[in-house]
């Protein structure tokens, strides 16, 4: 009972810090680079939304090499506020201030929902791993970019509900019989869709779910004909939701699907990218150093943070799921010619569940060594 309650107290504590390191960044964060694009297009679906033109909702092509969803989300929250039609440049120069923009009221709500999305997300982890949560409540790369309007926040909380969706389904098989209460699953694949219909470089964690759902398949010698049909029921409602959460597919799927993702291998190989020669390990500077100035954050302990999810690591031997979505989404870092700062959330709440494993090594060293000074 007394651990259920520390439990719940930590998760608590878990969600003030998160909401209140976020809120705090929120409104000290310079305008990101990416944010007038992001925050125009939102005010766009705000429009459309208001006069409830659904037909320029499914039309609207700009900002089209990545999904519609989290422009949507935030178009929405934009509703009960002032109209307007755009934000001008000069209110929203790269680096500049928020404080000194006339748009900062709008800037301000918008990056309030990528601060509840986050919150949301070190919650939903703490609720397996309470210290986990917490740290990805102080991370800096977490907390700088659920902190601004951008695409992160909606597919980080989405990707991990469909992990931790399919992980409770998982439980509930044993042996060579199939339990066929789909909730679970249902849910871990609509996830995965609304995952997709945000931002496509998180459905790294649909690639772990379906290679542990393989390989616990040939453990549990299913056969193959029904460990397919699961396959392809959860793929096919993830592809579905990902279809009917993406409006901007409505008008031409294929075609428009089509430019949508090759613009993605285009755009890495271009020279824009190429020419910053990042190396294969970048993704480590970005997690061992603070993600830009310290008077955005409460606290800045990346360094221990990266120590303890490496500590960590012989434990989450215990998770094979996660263990599957931390090499995973590791691996595609390495080989992916585009190696921007933000990327580093695809990985986030499995490194960061490591890193409290870690905590819980250190804990159980502990308590060994105190039994042995009695």
């Amino acid at each position: 009972m007394k651990e259920k309650i520390f439990r719940w107290i930590v998760i608590l504590l878990t969600a003030a810090i998160a909401f209140g390191g976020r809120r705090f960044a929120s409104q000290r964060l310079p305008v990101g680079i990416d944010e007038p694009v992001y925050l125009n297009s939102s005010l766009e679906y705000t429009r459309f939304l208001r006069n409830m033109d659904w037909k320029d909702v499914a039309w609207y092509d700009q900002n089209s090499e990545h999904p519609a969803l989290a422009k949507l989300v935030y178009g929405s929250a934009l509703l009960p506020i002032t109209p307007i039609d755009n934000i001008q440049h000069k209110d929203m120069v790269n680096g500049s201030p928020i404080q000194e923009s006339e748009a900062k009221g709008w800037i301000l709500w918008a990056r309030s929902i990528s601060v509840l999305l986050g919150t949301a997300s070190c919650v939903f982890l703490a609720s397996i791993n309470p210290a986990a949560g917490l740290l990805m409540a102080i991370q800096t790369n977490a907390v700088r970019y659920t902190s601004l309007i951008g695409l992160e926040s909606l597919p980080l909380l989405s990707s991990l509900l469909s992990v931790l969706a399919y992980e409770q389904w998982i439980k509930q098989q044993e042996d060579k019989l199939i339990n066929k209460k789909w909730g679970w699953l249902a849910l871990s694949s609509i996830m995965l869709g609304l995952t997709a219909a945000a931002k496509y470089v998180y459905c790294i964690a649909g690639i772990a779910v379906l290679i542990h759902l393989t390989w616990h398949a040939y453990q549990k010698r299913w056969s193959a004909g029904s460990a397919l049909k699961i396959i392809l029921l959860w793929g096919t409602v993830a592809f579905v939701t990902f279809f009917v959460a993406n409006p901007y597919l409505w008008p031409n799927p294929i075609n428009r699907l089509i430019f949508s993702v090759t613009y993605h291998f285009n755009f890495a190989a271009s020279e824009f990218v190429t020419r910053y020669q990042y190396p294969f390990w970048q993704f480590l500077v970005y997690l061992i150093s603070r993600s830009g100035n310290r008077s955005w954050y409460w606290i800045s302990i990346d360094i221990p943070i990266f120590l303890l999810a490496l500590l960590g690591l012989y434990r989450l031997r215990k998770r094979p799921l996660y263990i599957i979505w931390l090499a995973s989404a590791l691996l595609f870092l390495m080989v992916w010619q585009t190696k921007w700062e933000q990327y580093v959330l695809i990985i986030m709440a499995p490194y960061c569940l490591s890193a409290g494993e870690g905590i819980a090594f250190l804990g159980e060293q502990l308590k060994t060594r105190v039994k042995r000074w009695k």
